[in-house]
């Protein structure tokens, strides 16, 4: 009864805030029985349409790729549709004279199709959407990064979007989503069915006679529909899609039928809730709906994961592609091909006059001063990074972990911001400790999260959690116009910009010490996959291992935001390149995708600082642009 229970709560809730202080709707009083008809009850209906259509959205999604963790933003809308609305507002305005929901809704459209074209004669497998879905919103987020960087003034109505925008004139938007939901929601309950038997695999859908292409096409259209109506429609409201079935299967909803009832009505009671919230806080400005919603949400979904004794969700099983392994001439080419990287980006590049040299025609000074820090901290930051993303996916058992799953680099993220923010006297190289200490308190959280128990799904979720609240606080504060705004926005997409030769060298000590951690630790990673009962089988004390693995990918992922920022893709793409070039076991795992993650950071530091100079570029932009088609073309020459 707990689902009843907390949509009731939220709608009543958050009608008793939005009619607080409302004047009769009377004859006599006409600019307020306007305001009321078209602006108040309008945006109350979208909230509760809109929360519905995320939830759906999500839930589809969850059951198509059979993971938890997937959301409306999985497989690129609504990277796409921001880029198409930063490409729209900055080289075409035009075409915003409409409205931006065609704008957004194509760029969406166009993420997720790309995604389903790049992996289609796979029959759209889970694991290889789930992938390939990342890596497009890698690559539509570094070139909407890079827009953003260089024209910032120019799009802070798109900030506003970013964290969701309810506000209404009217009834047609409430309109649209209602069909599109009702639509949607109909399909679905037909395909309800089928869609629990997909839980199983696939060979239990060609048993019992399901076209499991045709199963997966039809849900995929439908979620990706659901998806850009709501984005391109009230914007981003983050997590929605990932919170509200959450919360329904938390509160006991555990078939499709129950899921798909109770998802959509907790994702309308938590944003219309949220919504009116916002509209009764006693500030000088309105606070973003999702940022309200994330402070409301998350908390409320940690404190059911904690209060839940024995939940440990449906388990997942990490995918590791099949075929040749490479053996250890991978690992030898790999660590050398870094090798010689790293001497290249170092000796090679552009002057202080802006031309090209090589070695000795070059000042040591240049050298030494401007290029070494760099490498070196991109280096230690794609190792560490890297580590920390092969132990949670293999200490989880799930292919979409990374290392901002647990909340760490949202954390330091928001540290830094914060700094900023609060003590704008402070120089940069000060305010960067901020970084530290969001990492600590996340990493503590974490820690105190485990003395509970450490169920991988359970962590995954909670640092899910704090990822969502921390996000939402520096979408709100970016969204204020503050001109600092833009040097935070670089040292966010993975600037290099103040690496320091002392502060390089310890991220390389550091490095190297959570790598030789990390190889120490690798029987115990290389048994988690496999589960609980093997683990005890061997006589592995599973709480004590999943603790201690934790805390090393705590340590890495706090490591590798102190050097260039909260740049995580990198520990999550590392990984799966590494397996899909066939590494052979948890070790070489480490070593493959440490030298990968390096290699793939200090190219794309080496591009950004010399392709446009004497501007530059962040290596976290340039390396989503360049790695997400490199990994997509082996996704689709993989056999």
């Amino acid at each position: 009864m707990a689902n009843p229970a907390i949509v009731f709560l939220g709608i009543t809730t958050g009608t008793m805030l939005l009619t607080t202080g409302l004047s009769p709707v009377v004859g006599d009083v006409p600019a307020e029985t306007l305001r009321i008809a078209y602006s108040v009850l309008p945006r109350a209906a979208i909230s509760l349409v809109a929360g519905a259509v995320l939830a759906l959205s999500g839930m589809l999604y969850q059951q198509l790729l059979r993971n938890p963790l997937a959301e409306p933003a999985t497989l690129g809308v609504t990277a796409g549709s921001h880029l198409a609305l930063v490409g729209a507002s900055l080289f075409l305005p035009v075409l915003l004279d409409g409205g931006r929901l065609w704008v957004a809704g194509i760029g969406g459209i166009a993420a997720t199709g790309t995604v389903a074209l790049v992996v289609g004669r796979r029959q759209l497998e889970p694991v290889t959407l789930i992938v390939a879905g990342m890596l497009i919103s890698l690559f539509c987020s570094g070139l909407t990064s890079a827009l953003t960087i260089f024209n910032h003034e120019y799009l802070s109505d798109i900030y506003v979007w970013q964290s969701g925008n309810l506000r209404q004139m009217g009834w047609h938007n409430t309109a649209i989503l209602l069909t599109v939901l009702s639509g949607c929601w109909f399909f679905a309950w037909l395909l309800r069915r089928p869609l629990a038997a997909a839980a199983l695999g696939d060979e239990i859908l060609s048993v019992i006679g399901v076209n499991v292409f045709l199963l997966r096409t039809t849900v995929l259209f439908l979620a990706t529909l659901l998806g850009v109506a709501a984005v391109s429609t009230v914007g981003v409201i983050a997590f929605l899609g990932f919170l509200a079935p959450a919360l329904a299967r938390l509160c006991g909803a555990r078939t499709v039928p129950a899921l798909l009832l109770w998802a959509p009505l907790q994702g309308a009671a938590l944003l219309f809730l949220a919504d009116a919230a916002v509209q009764r806080l006693p500030l000088g400005g309105e606070v973003p709906t999702g940022t309200a919603l994330a402070i409301i949400g998350a908390p409320f979904l940690t404190l059911l994961l904690w209060r839940r004794s024995g939940f440990a969700g449906r388990p997942t099983q990490l995918t590791i592609p099949s075929g040749r392994r490479a053996g250890w001439p991978l690992t030898a080419g790999s660590i050398a091909f870094a090798a010689i990287t790293l001497l290249a980006v170092t000796l090679i590049g552009r002057s202080t006059d802006g031309s090209y040299g090589l070695g000795g025609a070059i000042d040591p000074g240049v050298i030494w001063q401007m290029r070494t820090p760099r490498t070196m901290a991109v280096l230690a930051a794609g190792s560490v990074l890297a580590i920390g993303g092969v132990i949670l996916q293999r200490a989880t058992g799930n292919d979409m972990a990374s290392p901002e799953i647990l909340g760490i680099s949202s954390a330091a993220a928001l540290g830094v911001l914060c700094m900023l923010l609060f003590f704008p006297e402070l120089p940069w190289n000060v305010a960067q400790y901020g970084a530290a200490i969001g990492a600590c308190l996340a990493s503590a959280v974490i820690m105190g999260m485990c003395l509970y128990g450490v169920e991988p799904l359970r962590l995954l979720l909670s640092g899910m959690a704090l990822t969502i609240i921390c996000s939402g606080l520096m979408a709100f504060f970016l969204a204020g116009g503050d001109p600092r705004a833009s040097v935070i926005i670089s040292w966010l997409s993975g600037s290099t910009y103040n690496a320091t030769v002392a502060g390089a060298a310890a991220g390389l000590a550091t490095s190297f010490v959570l790598m030789v951690l990390a190889l120490g630790l690798s029987r115990i990673i290389g048994v988690l996959p496999l589960g609980d009962a093997v683990a005890n089988g061997i006589g592995m004390p599973v709480a004590r291992s999943r603790m201690l693995v934790f805390l090393l990918a705590a340590m890495a992922t706090a490591c590798g935001t102190m050097l260039i920022g909260p740049l995580t893709f990198i520990g999550l793409v590392a990984p799966h390149l590494a397996r899909r070039l066939g590494s052979s076991g948890p070790r070489q795992e480490f070593l493959v995708a440490a030298a990968l993650g390096a290699t793939t950071l200090m190219l794309a530091d080496w591009i950004g600082r010399n392709i446009i100079h004497p501007w530059q570029l962040p290596a976290g932009i340039v390396a989503a642009i360049i790695s997400g088609p490199f990994v997509l073309l082996l996704l689709r020459r993989a056999g």
